[in-house]
C-alpha cells in the first residue's frame, strides 16, 4: 500500500489527540521519517487483510518487540497507541534516530524480552495489550522462553502480531546480496551470470564489490580468492546464485555459506530455521491461542533439488507466516 505525505500528515494530525505529535516528528531526521510513513502503510497493509484493527493498539500500551531503528515503534504512536515500549537486544541507544527520545510515549531499552519482562512483572505497570513483531522470530535462538515472556505480559484481553520471515523461502537465509523480493511477487536473483560470460569473473566484479560494501558478512573478500573460473559449476559465487542455494546445497553448506550468520545454533548463528508449523506449535506451547494463521507467498516454482529433502511444496513458497495471538491462561495460572 501507498502512502502519500498528504495522507500520512492527515494520520499524524489525528493520531488520538496526540499535540505536538507533528512537531516531534519534524524534530525528526528526514530519511527517518520516511522510513515511519512506510512503516505506517506496512500497519495499514495488514489492517486492509484483517490481521488486527485500529481498535486493538489505538489509546493501548504497545510494545514492539526487536524493534530495530524503532520506526514501527514511532509508526504506532502516530497511529494513536498511548505509549509504546520498544526493546532490542541489539541496537543501542545511542544509534537511534536524533530526537527520538522527546516522542511522548516512546521508551526504549536495549534487552531481551525475558530480561524485560523480569523487571516489568517485578513493577506495578499494567500489562501489555498489544505486542507486536516483525521479522523478528526467526532470529532468535530460545523461542519458547521468549514466547512464555510474551505470554505472562500479555493482558487477559490483549493481542500479539507476529510476522515471521521464513527460512525455506526462496531468500529464506538472508542472502539478500543473492536473492531479494523483486517484481510481481517473485523472488529475484541479484547476481550476475558471468558463467555464461566470455569474460567469465571479471563480468561480476561489480557485483561482488557491492556485496563486500554492502553484505561484508556474507561475502568476504577471502571468497574473491576462492573463484574458480575454469570450473564455474563449482564456484561458490555459482552455487549461492541458484535458487534454494540454502536447501539444495546443504551438503556443502558450511563451505558454501562460510560466516557463522548462517549455522545454526552455534556462536555467532542468526537464523532458528524453525518451520512454519513448529512456529505455531511454540506459540500454543506458550499458552497463546492462535486465532489467526496466514502465509505470503512467492510465485517462485520450486525447484526438484529442494523438494527431495521432504519440505512442502507450500513452505518452499511461503515468504512470511503472520500469527495473531490471544492469551489463554495456563494450568494454574489465574486469567
Amino acid at each position: 500500500m501507498n502512502v502519500t505525505d498528504g495522507s500520512v500528515s492527515k494520520v499524524f494530525e489525528s493520531s488520538s489527540g496526540r499535540d505536538g505529535m507533528d512537531v516531534f516528528l519534524s524534530d525528526l531526521p528526514e530519511a527517518f521519517v520516511h522510513r515511519v510513513k512506510s512503516r505506517i502503510g506496512q500497519i495499514e497493509e495488514f489492517i486492509a487483510r484483517g490481521y488486527f484493527g485500529p481498535e486493538d493498539y489505538r489509546g493501548k500500551t504497545v510494545l514492539d518487540w526487536e524493534a530495530g531503528d524503532c520506526a514501527f515503534s514511532v509508526a504506532f504512536l502516530a497511529l494513536g497507541a498511548a505509549e509504546v515500549f520498544a526493546i532490542d537486544s541489539w541496537t543501542e541507544q545511542r544509534n537511534l534516530p536524533h530526537g527520538i527520545h522527546a516522542l511522548n510515549g516512546f521508551v526504549f531499552s536495549q534487552c531481551s524480552v525475558g530480561d524485560w519482562s523480569k523487571t516489568r512483572e517485578s513493577s506495578s505497570e499494567k500489562d501489555i495489550e498489544f505486542i507486536f513483531s516483525n521479522t523478528v522470530t526467526e532470529h532468535i535462538d530460545d523461542l519458547p522462553r521468549s514466547f512464555d515472556a510474551l505470554h505472562r505480559m500479555l493482558s487477559k484481553d490483549g493481542v500479539y502480531f507476529n510476522n515471521h520471515d521464513n527460512y525455506f523461502s526462496p531468500c529464506g537465509s538472508h542472502d539478500h546480496g543473492f536473492w531479494y523480493y523483486g517484481r510481481d511477487g517473485y523472488i529475484e536473483c541479484k547476481s550476475v551470470e558471468c558463467w555464461k560470460s566470455e569474460e567469465r569473473c571479471a563480468s561480476s566484479r561489480e557485483h561482488r564489490r557491492s556485496l563486500r560494501e554492502g553484505f561484508p558478512w556474507t561475502w568476504p573478500e577471502t571468497s574473491d580468492l576462492e573463484l574458480t573460473p575454469d570450473n564455474c559449476l563449482n564456484c561458490r559465487y555459482f552455487k549461492r546464485s541458484q535458487p534454494w542455494a540454502h536447501l539444495q546445497f546443504v551438503k556443502e553448506f558450511p563451505w558454501l555459506f562460510n560466516d557463522p550468520s548462517f549455522l545454526s545454533r552455534r556462536p555467532g548463528s542468526s537464523l532458528n530455521k524453525v518451520t512454519p508449523f513448529q512456529l505455531v506449535q511454540l506459540l500454543s506451547e506458550a499458552g497463546f491461542v492462535v486465532s489467526l494463521i496466514d502465509r505470503s507467498l512467492v510465485n517462485n516454482e520450486p525447484i526438484p533439488a529442494a523438494l527431495k529433502y521432504g519440505i512442502s511444496r507450500l513452505d518452499l513458497m511461503t515468504a512470511n507466516v503472520r500469527t495473531l495471538c490471544r492469551r489463554e491462561a495456563k494450568a494454574g495460572e489465574n486469567a
